[in-house]
C-alpha cells in the first residue's frame, strides 16, 4: 500500500527537510553453529574373548584404535561396540577409511606357491572383510532386529552411509546415541538365516588366501558428519575421505 500526499504552494530557495525517525538494534549476536562429535566405545573381543583395556569414555579421537591385530590368521573375528554423538545439530553420518597402507612384507615359500608376485604391496586388505550394523543392545552380538550397515572387504570400503539421504532413517540427533558394532574378519563374515536382517555372525576363513601370509595392513578408520540442515540431498558418494 502507498500514501501519495499532495501539498499545494511554492518553495524558493532553502532546503526541505522531511521528517524522519530512526530506531537502532543494537549488539545483534549471531553465532555459528557447528557439528561435533565424540565416540566411545563399550569394548571389544577377539574371538569370543574380551579384549583388554579396549573401553573409553566419549571423547574426540586422538590415538584410540578400533582394531590391533598382530597375527592374524583364517577365521579370526574382531568385533568392537562404539558409540558416536553428535552435539548441538543433527547431522547426517559417513564411514570408511583413508591412508591405506597394505605391506607384502616379502614373498615366503606359501605365498610364492599361491602366485603371489606383487612384492611391494600385500594382499591382505582383499581377505579383511568388514561388518558394521546397527546395534539395539550393545552386546558384539548381532540380533534379528538388527540392520546390516556395512558388508564389504576392506579394500573396497570407501566413504559408505550410515545415515545420509540414501539410507531412508534420517539424520543422527544431538539427542540420540548412535550405537554400532563394527566386526573384521579373516575372510568372509556369514550371516545365519533369520529374523529380517539374519541372525547370529561367524567368519569363514576358507575364503582368505596364502598370497596374504606375512602381509600387514594400516589404515585409518574415519567417521565423518555433516550437517542436516539446509543440506537434505547429502550423500556419503560425494565426500572424499582422502582430503577431510
Amino acid at each position: 500500500m502507498a500514501v501519495v500526499v499532495v501539498v499545494a504552494g511554492a518553495i524558493v530557495g532553502g532546503t526541505v527537510a522531511f521528517f524522519n525517525d530512526t530506531e537502532t538494534s543494537t549488539g545483534n549476536i549471531f553465532t555459528a553453529g557447528s557439528v561435533d562429535m565424540t565416540v566411545d566405545s563399550f569394548g571389544a573381543t577377539y574371538n569370543g574373548n574380551d579384549v583388554d583395556n579396549a573401553s573409553w569414555a566419549a571423547k574426540n579421537l586422538t590415538d584410540e584404535k578400533f582394531f590391533t591385530i598382530q597375527d592374524l590368521k583364517p577365521a579370526d573375528i574382531y568385533n568392537r561396540s562404539i558409540s558416536v554423538h553428535v552435539a548441538s545439530n543433527p547431522a547426517w553420518l559417513c564411514i570408511g577409511k583413508k591412508n591405506l597402507n597394505d605391506q607384502e612384507n616379502g614373498i615366503n615359500e606359501s605365498e610364492d606357491d599361491a602366485g603371489d608376485v606383487t612384492a611391494s604391496v600385500g594382499e591382505l586388505s582383499q581377505n579383511v572383510h568388514v561388518l558394521v550394523w546397527k546395534e539395539i543392545i550393545p552386546d558384539l552380538v548381532h540380533q534379528t532386529n538388527e540392520p546390516i550397515l556395512i558388508n564389504s572387504f576392506f579394500d573396497v570400503f570407501t566413504d559408505l552411509p550410515l545415515r545420509d539421504s540414501t539410507t531412508g532413517n534420517g539424520p543422527t540427533d544431538p539427542i540420540q546415541t548412535e550405537l554400532l558394532a563394527m566386526s573384521l574378519c579373516g575372510g568372509n563374515h556369514v550371516i545365519a538365516p533369520g529374523g529380517l536382517h539374519g541372525g547370529t555372525v561367524s567368519c569363514d576363513g576358507s575364503g582368505m588366501g596364502d598370497n596374504s601370509q606375512t602381509d600387514s595392513l594400516l589404515a585409518d578408520l574415519v567417521i565423518y558428519g555433516e550437517q542436516y540442515r539446509n543440506n537434505l540431498d547429502f550423500e556419503c558418494a560425494d565426500v572424499d575421505l582422502d582430503t577431510e
